[in-house]
């Protein structure tokens, strides 16, 4: 019984799309800048499909957290990628670069809130009104992105690829 219920609480959390770590090596570049990313720096590894696999394309922190965008949802097409939740046409998601420095995934604002903490707390000097696309969004939209991702802040230091 013990094994079910390990299995129902993995199916139920899903593995977060991408991760912040330290690089190992400095043999890793930046899918966003192409610069290297050098041994013991933060970065972002995305789990992508490419060339008919997955594999993990890796963002200087900065560069990955400078890429995050919002935007209203355009139609009722798409699938959050952490939590597979249908988007809805006129809500907010948010975008994270992925294989390269245009091409964007989308999350719903709730798998933000979950998935961001982790980003954040690494000190990188992040706010939600920093978002790509935030000044676009009609007020009542922008005060329900600050709602939900405005616990997400950090003073440290502004951003800067280590």
């Amino acid at each position: 019984a013990g094994a079910d219920a390990t299995e129902e609480a993995a199916a139920s959390d899903p593995a977060p799309p991408f991760a912040a770590e330290t690089a190992a090596s400095g043999r890793a570049s930046c899918r966003s800048c192409s610069a290297a990313i050098g041994k013991g720096s933060r970065k972002v590894c995305v789990s992508v499909w490419a060339r008919g696999g997955r594999i993990s394309a890796s963002h200087h922190l900065a560069c990955f957290m400078g890429g995050l965008r919002v935007e209203l949802c355009p139609a009722n097409r798409g699938k959050c990628k952490h939590s597979g939740a249908t988007f809805v046409k006129g809500a907010p998601r948010v975008g994270y670069p992925t294989s390269s420095s245009d091409a964007v995934a989308w999350v719903c604002l709730e798998s933000a809130k979950a998935l961001f903490p982790a980003l954040v707390a690494k000190g990188e000097g992040w706010a939600s009104d920093r978002l790509g696309g935030y000044a676009a969004l009609p007020p009542g939209k922008a005060e329900e992105v600050a709602r939900e991702l405005g616990g997400l802040t950090s003073t440290v230091s502004p951003l800067s690829k280590s």
